[in-house]
């Protein structure tokens, strides 16, 4: 699918484009949701939880509809939850579990449902995984995704990771295995100082691109 820009006279709002092949069409900026629970929102004492929501929305407003979240980050997934009261059906919300074995990744996946107050989640990703889950693996976290899928409590799943080696790694692994098809190619790289995009081999973008792997970047602003 090719982006697709939304324009209102001659203000370009926002360009959205699909994420691997899937049929989520996000927009080129998203929302990482860490700010919500940063010392700048905690200075406004009583009316963080206020300020966090005018942020939330201000970005949906600007034309944001991918929100980013992670379990391991409690507050921001509680505001957020919070903020998107009314807007959730408009908004592809996703969020991450750092679990490494079935128990934690249910665990962790029940409460991130409970604190962004959604029954479903449109992607949910393993955080910086130790081991690609592989088909029919001994641990059981590959087909107890595709369960998830099946029943429609996530409707993606992705992997997060945050240093581009290991990204790399995990692209090789999930084309190898399987997991890019059944994932339908959501992978995310968080880059660290400087940008990891020049880190990038070509050669892994095309493999990337060829398997539907969709790959973005998140920096800090």
């Amino acid at each position: 699918m090719q982006p697709c820009i939304f324009v209102i006279g001659w203000l370009q709002v926002m360009e959205y484009v699909s994420l691997g092949k899937t049929n989520l069409l996000v927009s080129r900026t998203g929302f990482g949701a860490e700010s919500l629970d940063c010392k700048e929102i905690e200075s406004f004492g009583e009316d963080a939880d206020e300020k966090a929501c005018a942020i939330v929305h201000q970005a949906y407003a600007g034309g944001m509809n991918f929100f980013d979240t992670s379990h391991s980050k409690p507050v921001c997934e509680k505001r957020l939850g919070a903020a998107l009261h009314g807007i959730r059906q408009n908004v592809i919300l996703a969020t991450k579990t750092a679990g490494q074995d079935l128990h934690e990744i249910r665990r962790d996946l029940d409460e991130s449902l409970m604190s962004l107050e959604s029954d479903t989640l449109d992607l949910f990703q393993l955080e910086n995984p130790l081991i690609v889950p592989k088909k029919n693996g001994m641990d059981g976290i590959y087909n107890e995704l595709l369960l998830l899928k099946e029943k429609g409590i996530v409707k993606h799943i992705g992997i997060d990771q945050l240093y581009a080696q290991n990204a790399l790694r995990s692209c090789s692994v999930s084309v190898q295995h399987d997991f890019a098809r059944f994932s339908e190619g959501s992978c995310k790289i968080v880059p660290g100082k400087g940008s990891w995009l020049y880190c990038f081999p070509a050669i892994e973008r095309r493999s990337c691109k060829r398997h539907s792997i969709g790959v973005w970047f998140f920096v800090s602003v």
